[in-house]
């Protein structure tokens, strides 16, 4: 039983990475005007 939550674990880490390329897209250009307020 305890060897099928550690797959898991990893498993659920790897769709977000996906997901997180998608996200860093929009956040990048904000990140520059966030430097340019400064």
């Amino acid at each position: 039983m305890p060897t099928q939550p550690t797959p898991s674990t990893p498993a659920k880490p790897a769709p977000p990475k996906g997901g997180t390329k998608r996200a860093p897209t929009t956040p990048k250009p904000v990140v520059f005007k966030d430097f340019a307020s400064i």
